[in-house]
């Protein structure tokens, strides 16, 4: 990335990273790691298990879209309304497994999955609670607790802390199950939290949210969700997040996901007219200008790449 002007030529030497905004270091998963999904499969046994609030949905070797929340971070009645949805159309996805209605069953599976972000999600996205990782320190224990295992015991495709809640893309590894490795992770983290906060009792509600991935689409769609949550729930420079890249068996859905988030890295989430802002207010034109031609000419290159490939 970094090409030099040679010395003889008079000019300034300068570097494409030094017209990028810097991004923290503090909880990035390594730039080299990558991570290949699983889908569910329907020829395969799928082990249901309930818990004390939510049903929870296995299937060895597939991939998993997590959130857990802080224990006060969702008013009763939004959990109420969720909950009783969801029982009603779990009757009528075990109907239609027992009679093999296959359009019903994957239509009904969908409709669950999306019930959650319908009624859970924009309310978390609100802060309610506590909210205890806005504290940095709070923050960097919980991203701690999800990474420290990251290869060994599960591998993560993406993960985000939130102010009051997680999200993970992950897959656990085959001698581990998902049940233990999210007991592990709210446990080490609550524990050390509270330890910090100089408080006892919970942390985390104790039930999570679990989702088998069903297939390619269903999967850029959550690992799109977790990279943007941030953003979109209006927190800036947020740091607490890390997304692998991505391999893919359909090349051509991994072509147009790269070139997604290409067009997000250049127009979106560094922010070049942000930076460029930031830079003049720090009496520094001449950077600021280099910022905005650099940010142009990707925006360039990247709307000839799209029209090559239309």
């Amino acid at each position: 990335m970094r090409q030099q002007l040679e010395k003889t030529s008079g000019k300034p030497h300068v570097a494409l990273a030094d017209y990028v905004k810097p991004v923290a270091e503090a909880s990035r998963l390594p730039a080299s790691s990558s991570f290949k999904p699983t889908y569910l499969k329907d020829n395969k046994a799928i082990t249901k298990d309930h818990s004390k609030h939510l049903p929870h949905w296995y299937q060895e070797g597939r991939t998993y879209a997590i959130t857990f929340r802080l224990h006060n971070s969702l008013p009763q009645s939004v959990q109420q309304i969720y909950l009783q949805e969801k029982s009603r159309l779990e009757k009528v996805l075990d109907n239609a497994v027992k009679n093999q209605q296959g359009p019903l069953i994957q239509k009904t599976r969908r409709e669950i999955a999306d019930l959650y972000s319908q009624h859970i999600e924009k309310i978390l996205d609100q802060g309610n609670g506590d909210s205890y990782m806005k504290d940095d320190a709070i923050a960097q224990i919980v991203s701690d607790s999800i990474t420290h295992f990251d290869g060994i015991r599960y591998d993560l495709a993406a993960w985000c802390v939130m102010p009051n809640h997680v999200h993970l893309l992950i897959k656990p590894k085959h001698e581990y199950e998902l049940p233990e490795i999210l007991q592990s992770i709210k446990s080490f983290s609550a524990k050390k939290a509270n330890q910090m906060l100089k408080k006892s009792g919970a942390f985390w509600q104790q039930d999570s949210y679990d989702h088998v991935i069903r297939d390619e689409d269903d999967f850029w769609n959550q690992y799109s969700y977790i990279k943007h949550n941030p953003s979109k729930a209006g927190l800036k420079n947020w740091k607490w997040q890390g997304a692998k890249e991505i391999v893919s068996d359909l090349a051509g859905r991994r072509d147009a996901s790269a070139t997604d988030y290409i067009g997000g890295f250049v127009l979106g989430i560094h922010g070049a007219d942000e930076f460029a802002r930031e830079l003049e207010e720090q009496n520094d034109p001449y950077t600021a200008i280099m910022v905005k031609a650099v940010a142009d000419r990707f925006a360039e290159a990247f709307a000839e790449l799209l029209h090559h490939r239309a």
